[in-house]
């Protein structure tokens, strides 16, 4: 079997983002990947998945949640509460990263290289 190596997932499976997300878990361990997906406001989603459950889950495989105008900044990413927050009107976004905490800055200066902003 040959070996995977995963850069990038694209997400977008109205509501079911949990799921895809926990059937990649090993490659979440694995491959460290950027993960870009998006997640409405609705709190139905008929699956049982809350905003709280996906945000802990990316916490628990170390990964932080950065809305797309944040990725080339200094900071962290959301908190549970900012990102629970971001989902109400008006709406911050309904795009996210999940980025690996052990990336970030890589991910920043790759941003910050493609907006071509000064690295300072």
């Amino acid at each position: 079997m040959n070996a995977i190596d995963v850069d990038a997932i694209k997400i977008d499976v109205e509501g079911a983002e949990l799921g895809v997300l926990r059937g990649a878990v090993n490659i979440l361990r694995k491959c460290r990947p950027i993960i870009m997906f998006e997640s409405a406001p609705q709190t139905d989603d008929g699956l049982g998945y809350t905003k709280d459950a996906i945000f802990e889950f990316l916490s628990s495989v170390d990964y932080c949640l950065v809305v797309p105008n944040r990725v080339a900044h200094n900071d962290d990413g959301l908190t549970l509460t900012g990102f629970n927050e971001s989902h109400l009107y008006p709406r911050r976004t309904t795009n996210y990263f999940a980025i690996p905490r052990e990336r970030r800055l890589v991910f920043r200066d790759r941003a910050r290289s493609i907006l071509r902003l000064d690295r300072s």
